[in-house]
């Protein structure tokens, strides 16, 4: 999934390491939220994270002026 036409995967935010070992083994680099929130590069944020985290990431990519892409529904 990291190559397409329409889109440049730039990374990911992880705060797991373990999980975060897995996308790193696949060559995928390694970001921090800042950097995610904050790079104007960035224009759009697939957004997926735990229940309680979901809605509030979403909201701050939102806030930070990113598009998103929501794989779930929002929980509050």
């Amino acid at each position: 999934a990291q190559n397409s036409a329409d889109w440049n995967l730039v990374g990911v935010y992880e705060p797991d390491d373990r999980v975060m070992a897995r996308y790193g083994q696949a060559g995928i680099a390694r970001l921090t939220r800042a950097q995610v929130l904050e790079d104007a590069s960035i224009a759009v944020i697939a957004v997926e994270s735990d229940v309680p985290e979901h809605a509030a990431d979403a909201r701050a990519a939102i806030e930070a002026g990113k598009h998103i892409h929501w794989e779930k529904q929002p929980a509050l």
